[in-house]
């Protein structure tokens, strides 16, 4: 079998930006030309697909809901492949929620960007994640999950683990570096990095609930130690949200 061409020396980036509404797809495109960026714009994922194995692009951005092959089915299939599992993929979609967003990072999106965008903010953060893969070649063997926290909560991440069973360690990186301890769904024991006095576990989960910026990765790991949280995820959750609850009532 022939082997795919090499990608072709640039200056700039290759982008693919996949979208089947055209003035998304203009919008998402006119960015990178107008800095001399190379853009290849495609209405499906089933086109984009066949590009993108025959000459691997630096980032793909691309729409969710879309005819022939949609956004999910084209990060899967991305995914599957050795040459293109660690190119950086940009959801641009109108979706919202927690469990919409979670089954992306599940199948390995890098980010969320909502519709309608800025252009600038869409240069940032493609700029960002090109500047990621290239510094840090960062490999997803082990990695069930990551994504950024302004996207999807904490709860919902840690109901998510409880309900899919997972054992590993849950990497919050916000105002500080927290690692939460897992074994099948249930969280043991939750710790900061780099402190002297080390805050209870209950302590540092009731903080990191309250993050909504930030990074998450979920490392599938074997996990043991004692059980310092000594409760399910969604019974955590709860006491954090009444407890939120009694002190707001007590401010008034």
């Amino acid at each position: 079998m022939a082997e795919p061409p090499a990608k072709r020396p640039t200056l700039g980036l290759d982008v693919v930006v996949v979208d089947d509404d055209p003035r998304w797809r203009e919008a998402a495109a006119e960015p990178f030309r107008m800095r001399g960026d190379r853009v290849r714009a495609f209405s499906d994922g089933l086109e984009a697909l066949a590009e993108c194995i025959a000459q691997p692009p630096d980032v793909i951005l691309t729409d969710v809901q879309m005819p022939r092959m949609d956004g999910w089915q084209l990060l899967r299939m991305l995914r599957a492949r050795p040459g293109l599992a660690s190119t950086p993929v940009v959801f641009l979609t109108s979706l919202d929620g927690d469990a919409e967003r979670l089954r992306g990072f599940q199948l390995g999106v890098d980010a969320y960007l909502p519709k309608p965008f800025r252009s600038e903010e869409l240069l940032l953060r493609v700029h960002r994640l090109v500047r990621q893969a290239l510094d840090h070649a960062p490999e997803r063997e082990g990695i069930a999950l990551r994504g950024d926290l302004e996207h999807v909560t904490v709860a919902s991440l840690l109901s998510f683990l409880a309900m899919e069973k997972k054992t590993g360690i849950l990497l919050l990186v916000g105002p500080q570096v927290v690692r939460v301890f897992i074994n099948d769904g249930r969280p043991l024991r939750a710790e900061v990095e780099g402190v002297r006095i080390r805050p209870s576990s209950r302590e540092v989960l009731h903080e990191v609930l309250d993050w909504n910026a930030g990074q998450f990765e979920v490392l599938e790991q074997t996990v043991s130690g004692l059980d310092e949280l000594r409760g399910d995820a969604n019974s955590l959750v709860l006491e954090h949200a009444r407890l939120k609850d009694e002190g707001a009532r007590r401010g008034r």
